[in-house]
C-alpha cells in the first residue's frame, strides 16, 4: 500500500446505468486497495458486490448526514416574506412543469424562483418570479428553507427539500433519476417520482414517517463510519 492507515469510501455516487462493463471493471480493480467501501444507492451496491465479491455497505449522502440543524445556520434570511414555488433544474425545465404548478392549490398566490445551472428557456413560468444562475451557497440552503413548495430533477434539491420538510416532486430526467429514486424509496416518497404529467396529487408529506426511516439510515451510516475509523 502507497498510504498510511484506512482506506474508506464513504457513499460515492452513480447512475449505474451510465457505466460500461469496463467501467466496472475499474472500479474494481481500484477497490482492491480499501478496506471499507460504501456506495449511496442500492443497484450500485449489488452490481458492486458482484464484481469484488466483498461487502459494501449502503450510507446515507453526507448533505443528509449532516442534517437540518448544520443547513439551517448556515441558510440566508434574506429573501423576504414572498410566498413562492422553487424549481431547481440541471438541465432545463420538464415539459410539463408548467401543469405541476397548476395543480398546487391556490399557485396564483405564489411567485415562482428558479434555481438552474443553464438557461430554462420557458419564459410564461417566471410571473412574479426570478431565475438565479449563480447564487451563493447560504442563498442556495435559503432557497430551499423558505419555499412553500419544491420541484426539482435534482438529487440534491430533493436531499435539502426532504431536509426542510418541503411539500415537493421530483420529474424524471432518462439515466439520471436513479439517485432520487434510492432515496425516495428509502423514506417511503417513491410517488413523488414524477415520471408523466398523468398524475400528482399536492396532500402534505407524514414528515414524521420520513425522519424516522431517515434517522434509522443515518444510525446505520455513522455506525460505517466509527467502525471502520478505530
Amino acid at each position: 500500500k502507497y498510504y498510511k492507515g484506512r482506506l474508506l469510501s464513504y457513499a460515492p455516487s452513480t447512475e449505474i446505468d451510465t457505466l460500461t462493463p469496463q467501467n466496472l471493471l475499474e472500479i474494481a480493480y481500484k477497490l482492491k486497495h480499501f478496506d471499507a467501501v460504501s456506495v449511496r444507492e442500492r443497484p450500485f451496491r449489488e452490481k458492486l458486490e458482484d464484481i469484488t465479491h466483498k461487502p459494501i455497505a449502503e450510507c446515507i449522502d453526507p448533505t443528509l448526514l449532516a442534517g437540518y440543524k448544520i443547513f439551517d445556520r448556515i441558510s440566508s434570511a434574506e429573501l423576504g416574506n414572498e410566498k413562492y414555488i422553487l424549481i431547481y433544474s440541471y438541465s432545463g425545465l420538464d415539459p410539463f412543469v408548467k401543469k405541476l404548478i397548476h395543480g398546487i392549490p391556490n399557485y396564483k398566490d405564489y411567485a415562482i424562483k428558479v434555481l438552474s445551472l443553464g438557461p430554462v428557456g420557458i419564459k410564461e413560468y417566471f410571473r412574479k418570479g426570478v431565475v438565479d444562475y449563480d447564487c451563493s451557497v447560504e442563498e442556495f440552503v435559503g432557497y430551499f428553507k423558505n419555499a412553500s413548495y419544491v420541484i426539482t430533477n435534482s438529487f440534491h434539491g430533493l436531499a435539502f427539500s426532504v431536509l426542510f420538510h418541503k411539500n415537493f416532486y421530483v420529474t424524471f430526467v432518462e439515466n439520471k433519476y436513479i439517485r432520487c429514486l434510492s432515496l425516495l424509496k428509502k423514506i417511503g416518497l417513491e410517488s413523488r417520482m414524477l415520471y408523466t404529467d398523468t398524475s400528482y396529487d399536492w396532500s402534505d408529506i407524514d414528515y414524521k414517517l420520513v425522519d424516522d426511516r431517515l434517522n434509522e439510515f443515518r444510525d446505520k451510516s455513522l455506525n460505517f463510519l466509527l467502525d471502520n475509523l478505530k
